[in-house]
């Protein structure tokens, strides 16, 4: 398969550093959690119902606001900085 006019096992071999170092983090926090490291939250033991919610709210709704507003920042700035000539509208109506 072509995507973008590369092979689809070159985006393979990029990620493949990346997928090693996910591993071994992922590992090293089970071992971790294994061992008996706890994970504190707040001064508590991680094992709170404000921890919980505290995940479900940022994760979810602050989280996603965050990605929107960085995406509307974007595309504010491209269509601000985007040349507007002949060239572009000829190229929008083709």
């Amino acid at each position: 398969m072509i995507f973008f006019g590369k092979r689809l096992s070159e985006y393979v071999a990029f990620v493949k550093p990346f997928l090693g170092l996910i591993l071994v983090v992922g590992i090293a926090r089970l071992a971790l959690s294994l061992g008996g490291a706890p994970e504190y939250s707040f001064g508590g033991d991680g094992k709170t119902w404000l921890h919980v919610g505290a995940h479900l709210l940022i994760g979810t709704t602050i989280g996603s606001l965050v990605s929107w507003l960085v995406g509307c920042l974007i595309m504010f700035a491209t269509k601000k900085l985007a040349t507007r000539g002949k060239e572009t509208k000829a190229a929008a109506r083709a």
